[in-house]
């Protein structure tokens, strides 16, 4: 975001730079580790990180893809991104005690699936975030989603949650992208996404870092 290397000192010229939906997801990203990992058990601490740590990398790449296809708004989607599997945190952290310790029991796959994009919309829908991306994360499963509203934004969030294994191997990318209409929709094929996650690959380490930290 600051390729001169200059020293920013006046907020109001950062926020400028940065845009405000980047500083607002900047903010929400802090916001929500400290209410995700603040005084929970021990058993439910590693899978609260690892499901943060995921919504850190959709995030980052949502914003590429945003920037590259120009689909959405790049800050949008990274806002979308980083808040799309907050309905798996909610029910992890709300799942009833399993036998023994009071641990957390195990929700199926099945359940999770379907449950957690509903549960999402519903809980940024509460928190009064813009309309788009409600939409986009109520769609980011569906094989069937809303026509117009959201659109762009709702493919940029879905290509993103396909890439994310494809980021650290890249021989899997073929099968990420394969039956997902939203490549298509984006008009991204495997050359286009190789080329976008080689080119990208700093900035997307960059963006994760800084919403990690």
């Amino acid at each position: 975001m600051n390729p001169s290397n200059k020293q920013v000192t006046d907020l109001d010229i950062a926020i400028s730079r940065l845009g405000h939906q980047l500083v607002r997801c900047t903010a929400v990203a802090f916001s929500m580790q400290q209410m995700s990992f603040g005084g929970r058990s021990t058993e439910l601490r590693p899978k609260l990180q690892a499901l943060w740590r995921v919504g850190m990398l959709v995030a980052s790449i949502a914003y590429v893809i945003a920037r590259e296809s120009r689909a959405a708004n790049p800050g949008e989607a990274m806002l979308t991104g980083l808040m799309h599997n907050i309905g798996r945190l909610y029910i992890t952290v709300n799942a009833p005690s399993g036998a023994g310790a009071g641990s957390p029991a195990e929700v199926s796959a099945e359940v999770m699936n379907e449950w957690h994009p509903r549960i999402a919309a519903s809980i940024l829908k509460q928190w009064k975030f813009a309309a788009a991306i409600v939409t986009a994360v109520g769609n980011q499963v569906s094989a069937e989603r809303t026509s117009g509203v959201a659109t762009g934004l709702s493919n940029v969030l879905i290509a993103s949650i396909a890439l994310v294994p494809s980021v650290f191997r890249r021989e899997l990318l073929d099968d990420s992208i394969a039956g997902v209409p939203a490549f298509a929709e984006l008009g991204l094929g495997s050359d286009d996404c190789q080329r976008i996650l080689s080119a990208s690959a700093q900035p997307i380490r960059s963006l994760h870092a800084a919403l990690h930290n």
